[in-house]
């Protein structure tokens, strides 16, 4: 289980296990200088979807928001090559045929609980490299 720095590319971590490319950064952030500048964005469930569909960022334009279970995931806790806000993150993942709510994951402890979709949180996006 781990997370690299991408080599050309240090806005982005690659998890060897998935393969899957994670944005160092939260929407509304920016990677610079070796470090996160700007304020994330605390958004609704269906603004975070949309906000990943129209991302373009290093050249894919398939970036997503992720599942619960890659957020839960133990390498993001507390993890210190993906910065992010104590607070919690959206996942895509719905309650069943729920229409109200999704979960969300918090990157400082891996607490994962539901949400209603008009809720504000976070947003990190992540890329299939596979």
């Amino acid at each position: 289980m781990a997370l690299q720095i991408h080599s050309q590319h240090p806005s982005i971590a690659i998890d060897t296990d998935t393969g899957l490319m994670w944005q160092r950064f939260s929407v509304g952030q920016r990677f610079e200088n070796g470090r996160v500048t700007g304020n994330a964005e605390r958004i609704n469930f269906n603004d975070a979807l949309e906000a990943a569909s129209e991302c373009n960022y290093l050249g894919f334009s398939d970036w997503r928001v992720p599942t619960i279970k890659e957020l839960r995931d133990p390498k993001f806790i507390k993890n210190n090559i993906l910065f992010g806000e104590k607070s919690y993150y959206w996942s895509c993942s719905r309650i069943n045929d729920d229409t109200y709510y999704a979960w969300v994951a918090d990157f400082s402890t891996g607490y994962c609980t539901i949400t209603l979709k008009g809720d504000n949180c976070f947003i990190r996006l992540v890329h299939n490299n596979v």
